[in-house]
């Protein structure tokens, strides 16, 4: 009996360890969650439940001044590719602004690959892609006067095969159209190609070719100069040290600037290059001229140790800070495939990257097992015109499934927007989250200078009454609105041609019908461009 009793307790206490044991793996390695500031999760409805909707890498998402979501995607089934575009006017919640539509322009070429959308300050947009037949560039224009599409306009040849194109806006009405002609790993030598628009994409340059050819491929031009003011600009892409057609190509970065909006490129130069494999920078143009740009490593030998870098540069492009660069993903944990956004009311720039810690440990992630798909987004933003960043937060939290394909946009509310990819049942869903406001670090710029006391709300917090106190060098319109977190105008305050100087302007809270809530105050001139967080207590 005695021993009986024995080889009982000693079962128990062996399968109570190993529960323990479980219990200690699972909570080991349960999911991080997803940061407090992003929303949940939307799928976004596709023309049929059963077609997959792939993305891009290129920008494919814009936001409207009245906070239309425009994305550009394309629903497979079989063989058979559409590109579509869906909108939604409530910050996501809905998309039927409009239900899946399909993009025209791209249908009337053959083999068309991924489309490119950028929007203007005007609210004209601008698509691009490439095509096999004919074998060129094309470009489609949103009128946004006559809300029309126009026709389908060749604005550049290509010698091999279009592998990635993106465009991107500037503040001056001009459109930049950046693609590599070649494909990687092939003979087909991949270099990088610009064209250009000066007039809102009604006429474009003849394209030229900016990265050296030297039988080396050139790929993945990316950059953002939405809220670019002036005529310097820059452009990086990865550069292959050898043509890597036997093996893993190892890659450097390379960089060329222009100081006349585009016309003329500098020759390239590298711009950080080692035994790593450095790959895939993105590169954004603030409204002071400063540049930032975000960039992934993998470590030489071992790719499954990849790291996102970031940099900035003030003096357009030639040094960038701190030397060397510096690691914004979390250490330790492999991360990649960079993504940009620009919040131009608070000239913040924002970075995202895939962070694959779900991955297995063999593979860079830290779960003891799995299939190789485990990722999700994280994203951090830049403020103190570059110096600071933010603590990295996650978007998604999928499990072991993989998020991808991801892209970003931020309106002139400046809510972060993001949607990416997740493939399910051998079927891809295309889903939307955004971001609350950023709340800290507001800076003002106007003329290429800092202005961080031209405008001032007191007090703050608020209880009754508020008085915007601020300043204008000159005599301007000047607009003044109150929106929500979710970037919804809640009042219009002021609206009116003000002379120069200094101006106050009384809000009552309860005459505004306005809660216990932030709130958002936008001044707004031809000039300048202020956003003011404001914490109302009632």
């Amino acid at each position: 009996m005695q021993r009986s009793s024995n080889l009982g307790f000693a079962v128990s206490f062996v399968i109570m360890l190993l529960l323990l044991v479980s219990v200690s793996v699972v909570i080991g390695y349960a999911q991080h969650g997803i940061d407090a500031n992003w929303s949940a999760q939307l799928a976004i409805a596709k023309s049929a439940p059963t077609v997959s909707a792939d993305g891009a890498v290129a920008n494919n998402t814009i936001v409207q001044k009245d906070g239309t979501i425009l994305i550009f995607y394309t629903e497979t089934s079989g063989s058979r590719r559409t590109p579509y575009y869906v909108g939604s006017r409530d910050n996501g919640k809905t998309w039927n602004a409009p239900a899946p539509t399909i993009f025209t322009p791209p249908t009337r070429t053959t083999g068309f690959n991924s489309v490119a959308v950028d929007s203007d300050t005007e609210g004209n947009i601008h698509a691009i892609w490439g095509a096999r037949a004919p074998l060129a560039v094309f470009y489609a224009r949103w009128d946004a006067k006559t809300q029309r599409w126009s026709d389908t306009v060749r604005i550049a040849q290509i010698k091999r095969k279009m592998g990635f194109g993106n465009v991107t806006t500037d503040r001056k009405g001009r459109v930049h159209a950046f693609w590599h002609d070649g494909e990687n790993g092939t003979s087909e030598t991949a270099e990088i190609m610009h064209a250009r628009s000066e007039n809102s994409g009604l006429a474009w340059s003849p394209q030229v070719m900016i990265s050296t050819d030297d039988g080396r491929h050139s790929a993945f031009p990316i950059a953002d100069y939405s809220g670019a003011t002036g005529d310097n600009f820059a452009i990086a892409w990865r550069d292959s040290v050898s043509r890597g057609t036997g093996g893993t190509q190892n890659w450097d970065l390379q960089i060329s600037t222009t100081r006349d909006g585009g016309k003329t490129w500098s020759a390239p130069r590298v711009l950080i290059g080692n035994a790593d494999y450095e790959s895939d920078p993105n590169l954004i143009v603030g409204k002071d001229g400063r540049m930032y740009i975000a960039f992934h490593i993998y470590q030489a030998g071992n790719p499954f140790n990849a790291r996102v870098m970031y940099g900035y540069s003030t003096d357009g492009g030639n040094t960038w800070l701190p030397q060397g660069f510096r690691q914004i993903s979390e250490t330790n944990i492999r991360s990649h495939l960079v993504k940009e956004a620009y919040d131009f009311a608070n000239d913040r720039p924002w970075f995202f990257w895939k962070d694959e810690r779900d991955l297995a440990q063999n593979m860079g992630g830290t779960m003891p097992t799995g299939d190789g798909r485990g990722a999700d987004l994280m994203g951090a933003y830049i403020s103190n015109r570059g110096e600071t960043i933010s603590k990295p937060e996650f978007l998604t939290d999928a499990g072991m499934d993989e998020v991808g394909l991801h892209n970003f946009k931020i309106g002139e509310d400046a809510l972060p927007r993001a949607h990416y990819f997740i493939k399910q049942n051998d079927v891809t869903t295309l889903y939307y989250t955004q971001r609350k406001a950023v709340t800290t670090g507001i800076t003002s710029v106007a003329h290429g200078a800092q202005h961080e006391s031209a405008v001032r709300v007191a007090p703050n917090p608020a209880q009754n009454l508020v008085i915007v106190k601020f300043t204008l060098t000159k005599a301007e319109r000047v607009s003044l609105k109150i929106f929500n977190t979710l970037g919804q105008e809640v009042a219009q305050i002021l609206d009116a041609e003000m002379s120069a100087g200094v101006h106050e302007q009384s809000l009552e809270m309860s005459h505004w019908s306005l809660g216990n809530a932030l709130y958002l105050f936008r001044l707004q001139t031809p000039t300048l461009f202020h956003t003011i967080p404001v914490q109302v207590i009632r």
